[in-house]
């Protein structure tokens, strides 16, 4: 008799400690909780792997590092894609667990690597060449025109940080976008373009 009386004691705290409410929590809850803990360590390393090939590249322009970034960059979206197809199969808002669906909400939005192979691969290479267009151009010194090896970084950027002269200001900016901002328009437009619709595509 005690051990039935311990047993509807335990009951009846577990009731108030939920609320008095029983959860229920179904077998596709489990196992999309053990999936996203499974792929969690993955998508961390596959990520610190892709920051290393960006830094790499950025760091070095060329072109071994640049064809190791797209490799990296297209084989994780390639990945995120199984994991965010995996995870859309589950009814996951009716889960219980929200900590849980936020992280599945997150997965299953990929940004433009929701995009199709080829097209990922146009986004890319317009990301790039904007990269390469920025690192290497370089612009003439407002005071001496036949100086002209200032980079954006550091120069331009530590001048935009410091001068306080408009006039000097105005010129680098416009000095800037001629050299760099006009002969990347049509790669920029492409990137805003491809950015609409992968946004649509998450929608």
């Amino acid at each position: 008799m005690r051990f039935f009386s311990a047993v509807i004691l335990a009951f009846a705290l577990v009731c108030c400690a939920l609320g008095g409410k029983l959860v229920s929590v179904s077998d596709d809850e489990l196992e999309a909780r053990r999936y996203v803990e499974q792929v969690d360590e993955e998508i961390l390393s596959r990520r610190n792997v892709g920051t290393e090939a960006e830094w790499a590249y950025e760091s070095d322009i060329n072109e071994d590092n640049l064809m190791v970034k797209n490799e990296v960059a297209a084989a994780n979206a390639v990945f995120l894609k199984e994991v965010a197809n995996t995870l859309k199969k589950y009814e996951y808002e009716s889960f219980s667990d929200e900590d849980l669906k936020r992280k599945i909400r997150k997965l299953t939005k990929l940004g433009y690597s929701v995009l199709p192979e080829d097209t990922f691969a146009e986004m890319l290479d317009a990301i790039n060449r904007m990269q390469e267009n920025y690192a290497k151009v370089k612009v003439c010194d407002y005071r001496d025109n036949s100086k002209c090896d200032l980079a954006l970084e550091p120069e331009l950027t530590e001048i935009m940080a410091t001068s306080r002269d408009p006039e000097e200001l105005k010129y680098y900016w416009q000095q800037w976008y001629d050299a760099a901002g006009a002969p990347t328009r049509d790669d920029f437009q492409k990137y805003v373009d491809l950015n609409g619709v992968a946004a649509r595509m998450n929608s």
